[in-house]
């Protein structure tokens, strides 16, 4: 080679960030690519969350990403049906062993962990974040949604207290207002009421498990129920009290179903982000001679709770 040359190839080593002088680039370049391929190939699963070695949630994500030859579900690439249906039912196998709030694998690892495709992978995260299994926190990562309460109270009168307990739930009530108003024309016509009738507005925010899950505001004639604005409704439950103390049957009710989005107050004694769907229950219970007791408006938040209703033919 010319001198002219080597000053040329010295000044594509400089170009390059190289020192060397007198090997060839692209063999150095190709030893250290086939290195780093040899550690990427050695690193395949070997997945760091930032978790102690040796804690319970540790333990658990190691099962979590064990090779594909030790999952009972694997992802068979050559097998009928859709890909996506396969690594969303494997995950959704993997997040029954986790906690609510654990961590799942990012879509870069179960990417790289099954030889999947990005788009089949999020396809498969995004419907389980449909079916409230899983959640997303952008720029975190997404986590292990906790499970819903099915508010069996809708179709029964055993109320939520009762329900939860049932459950073997702890439950917590906050009262946030508890006076004698004069019933507008909505309280009134619900009440069976004449218009600025005294009615008590109870209005109590309910937890279970610490965790706030809905406001509940009530309305009852106060003529029906004299000397209940003594009652404490944080350790009494309303209809307990109104059998027990008042000695009414709550014999039916009434009870409508929508959604609303919540706001700013209520998201911040919820726990939430102003304008979240609420799931709305509005309705009236009545004794048994048809006369209403409590009209009741209970506002819960739709990403903790489901309604669970029996269905029968007529």
């Amino acid at each position: 080679m010319t001198q002219t040359g080597k000053s040329r190839l010295r000044g594509r080593y400089r170009t390059l960030g190289s020192t060397i002088d007198g090997q060839c680039w692209s063999k150095v370049t190709r030893q250290n690519l086939d290195s780093r391929q040899s550690q990427d190939r050695d690193n395949i699963g070997k997945i760091n969350f930032g978790f102690s070695s040796g804690s319970t949630l540790h333990n658990r994500m190691c099962e979590f990403m064990k090779r594909p030859e030790d999952h009972n579900s694997p992802i068979e690439h050559s097998a009928a049906g859709s890909k996506h249906y396969q690594l969303r039912e494997l995950l959704r196998e993997q997040i029954s062993t986790l906690n609510p709030n654990d961590p799942i694998p990012t879509e870069f690892e179960l990417c790289e962990r099954y030889s999947l495709s990005r788009t089949t992978v999020r396809k498969a995260i995004d419907y389980l974040i449909y079916e409230g299994l899983l959640y997303r926190i952008h720029g975190k990562g997404t986590f292990v949604a906790p499970p819903k309460f099915p508010a069996r109270y809708v179709q029964r009168l055993a109320g939520f207290y009762d329900d939860m307990t049932m459950r073997g739930l702890p439950v917590r009530t906050q009262v946030l207002q508890q006076e004698l108003i004069k019933a507008n024309a909505d309280v009134a016509y619900r009440l069976e009421l004449e218009l600025g009738q005294e009615v008590l507005k109870l209005s109590r925010l309910r937890f279970v498990d610490d965790e706030p899950m809905h406001i509940v505001v009530s309305y009852l004639p106060h003529d029906r129920f004299p000397g209940i604005m003594t009652v404490n409704f944080t350790e009494e439950p309303l209809y307990g009290t109104l059998r027990t103390k008042y000695d009414v049957n709550i014999h039916h009710g009434k009870r409508v179903i929508e959604a609303q989005p919540c706001t700013p107050d209520e998201a911040e004694l919820l726990g939430i982000t102003e304008h979240t769907p609420l799931l709305v229950l509005i309705g009236v219970v009545y004794d048994e001679k048809n006369a209403p007791l409590e009209y009741g408006i209970v506002r819960n938040r739709g990403d903790r709770a489901q309604i669970d209703l029996d269905m029968i033919t007529l």
